[in-house]
């Protein structure tokens, strides 16, 4: 599939698993493109979860989400490059 990065079309490099999720959420990143901020929102937009100043440069990356509700969330990620990738997934 496709996404829409920073206005431009580009192949996904990204891959977030299990979803639906229970405890955690597993990011891939195979941009290798250093991960700078990881953001939660809920369908209404409101940011639940962040972390900033990161500098993640590993391939598989674990974000905890166990203390989410059970429901539909965005997961935004912010790269040293400046892209960003906005995700879909689902707590169970």
């Amino acid at each position: 599939t496709e996404n829409q990065i920073n206005g431009k079309r580009q192949l996904e490099f990204l891959s977030i698993y299990p979803n639906p999720a229970t405890d955690y959420i597993s990011i891939d990143n195979t941009q290798f493109n250093p991960l700078n901020a990881i953001m939660i929102f809920d369908q209404n937009g409101i940011a639940l979860k962040r972390l900033d100043d990161l500098k993640i440069s590993v391939i598989t990356y674990k974000f905890k989400i166990e203390d989410l509700r059970a429901g539909i969330y965005f997961i935004k990620l912010r790269y040293a490059d400046h892209s960003i990738v906005l995700k879909k997934f689902i707590k169970i």
